[in-house]
């Protein structure tokens, strides 16, 4: 966990890092230059975010179901007699 300034202090990092990225790909010559500061900048960022307070709970617990994969009921999954697709208008089965 760290701080509100910390966390500032990273955010001002990463917003020059985007800047600097920016700049660097306006030109093809200084294009990986500028890739390089966009990764950067995003990983400091990402990095803030995690560490920021109050923020993994509720990150944790939106990233959870991911793993269960889809959710569908029986009847959704049936096709009707004579339709192409998964549901016909009209058809409850």
């Amino acid at each position: 966990m760290i701080t509100h300034e910390i966390a500032a202090y990273g955010y001002l990092i990463a917003a020059i890092c985007f800047i600097m990225a920016l700049r660097g790909l306006s030109s093809p010559v200084t294009s990986r230059a500028g890739n390089l500061y966009g990764i950067i900048g995003m990983v400091i960022a990402i990095g803030v975010t995690v560490a920021s307070p109050g923020v993994v709970a509720p990150w944790v617990t939106r990233i959870s179901p991911i793993g269960r994969g889809p959710r569908t009921s029986r009847s959704s999954t049936r096709r009707a007699p004579g339709c192409p697709g998964r549901r016909c208008a009209g058809w409850r089965g």
